[in-house]
């Protein structure tokens, strides 16, 4: 439990968002296949410094070091270790957390920023740190995205002009109606 102040505790088995680390730990292929998985099924599911697990779509070589494996085609807001380990092939640090670990993004696009490949388009509720990362394109005060557009400056301007007609428009209807009446 953590005190006023601190950040909650990190659980090492949950991605950023919660999320837990899928699948049954394994030490071998032959693990997951016996119980079903595809061949060559035994892999890290985005990162090598956690156990490795069966990955229900099986695993990919890495291209730096062809012994380590990594779960494929996973779904968003699982850890990955490139785009070939997410079904929507983008894999980038959540929004607002350049440190964290990489997830498959729920946007399921990628932005480079800063050197980093960042989730971007995210969902209602996601950590940004910019409008752009967000499929509302608005960034909220407190670092998440909301679920509606945030009008810009013309934008504004444009709806105070239009409804400034539109009350012209009514004051010349009632002058006129009035003077004939």
């Amino acid at each position: 439990m953590s005190g006023p102040g601190e950040a909650p505790p990190v659980d090492e088995n949950k991605n950023p968002d919660g999320v837990p680390f899928n699948g049954t730990p394994c030490a071998s292929h032959s693990t997951c296949t016996s119980m079903g998985f595809p061949s060559k099924s035994c892999g890290y599911p985005g990162t090598d410094d956690k156990h490795k697990v069966c990955c229900p779509f099986g695993t990919f070589a890495s291209s730096n070091d062809w012994d380590k494996r990594y779960c494929r085609s996973m779904p968003a807001g699982y850890f990955c270790e490139t785009k070939r380990s997410c079904n929507n092939d983008a894999c980038g640090h959540p929004q607002g957390r350049r440190s964290a670990q990489r997830i498959c993004c729920f946007g399921g696009v990628k932005g480079l920023e800063g050197g980093r490949e960042m989730c971007e388009n995210e969902k209602p509720g996601k950590g940004c740190t910019k409008d752009h990362q967000c499929s509302s394109l608005n960034c909220q005060g407190d670092g998440t995205c909301a679920a509606t557009k945030s009008l810009g400056f013309g934008q504004k301007i444009e709806r105070v002009f239009i409804f400034g007609l539109i009350a012209l428009v009514v004051v010349i209807l009632i002058i006129v109606i009035f003077k004939f009446a």
